[in-house]
């Protein structure tokens, strides 16, 4: 205290750190001079003691934490499986409670009160239904029917481009479909048909052989028509006629 410094003496040699021993010493206080500090070197630099801190003063916290969040987390899943209702009233609660907009996360929980996902879907401006000029640009140029106003419609298929008749003639070979329009076939994929004719996937099986002739073909030297279709098209006669005018 105050700078002041206790020595002990004995008369013997006696153990300074024994009670009875420190008792029987004689004492002497003084105070040490600052002047002769600087001529010596204090021993108290390698009597020190030095350790270090156990890693375990560390992990026991966070390992506490842990272990009581997954309990805390197991306790909750197992009180949503034995009371189901009472976790879906929860639930129901809490989506009244919010504005219509708010949306739940793909886990299904709702975000927490005041985060970004509550502000991003505050937000959020109701979708425009209506009409705008894009709407009626088709997709497909030359096909207004393409529009994104019509896909509902075109999604819609009743049916499909299908080769029904195969006209030949000495310089040129369409098909076509059962509306009478002729389809963008090769050449030799349109004589391929009328010669080899085409297999129907889409035809019912047929169980006997008297229903087997499914065509006929017609025309002279000059003109071959094949029909792929086993009964006539109304709308395919002006496709034979056109066939037998090229004869």
């Amino acid at each position: 205290m105050l700078g002041l410094r206790r020595v002990s003496y004995w008369q013997r040699c006696a153990n300074p750190e024994a009670r009875a021993d420190v008792a029987e010493a004689k004492n002497s206080i003084f105070m040490p001079k600052k002047s002769v500090f600087g001529m010596y070197k204090s021993a108290s630099e390698h009597t020190k003691l030095k350790g270090s801190v156990s890693a375990w003063i560390y992990t026991i916290p966070v390992v506490i934490v842990i272990v009581g969040y997954l309990m805390s987390y197991v306790w909750a899943s197992y009180q949503r499986k034995i009371h189901p209702e009472q976790a879906q009233q929860q639930q129901a609660q809490q989506y009244q409670q919010q504005p219509q907009n708010y949306q739940p996360q793909a886990n299904g929980q709702y975000p927490a009160t005041g985060s970004y996902a509550e502000q991003a879907a505050n937000n959020q401006q109701p979708p425009d239904n209506n009409l705008k000029p894009e709407d009626w640009q088709p997709a497909i140029d030359g096909q207004p029917w393409t529009a994104p106003i019509y896909n509902g419609h075109n999604r819609n298929i009743q049916t499909m481009p299908y080769p029904v008749a195969c006209v030949q003639t000495d310089t040129s070979c369409t098909c076509y479909t059962e509306q009478a329009t002729p389809l963008e076939l090769p050449a030799k994929q349109c004589q391929n048909y009328v010669k080899n004719g085409i297999y129907n996937p889409y035809k019912a099986r047929q169980e006997t052989a008297d229903n087997a002739p499914q065509g006929s073909y017609g025309g002279g030297s000059g003109a071959s028509v094949l029909t792929l279709d086993s009964s006539a098209k109304p709308t395919m006669a002006h496709a034979e006629t056109k066939g037998t005018m090229g004869q």
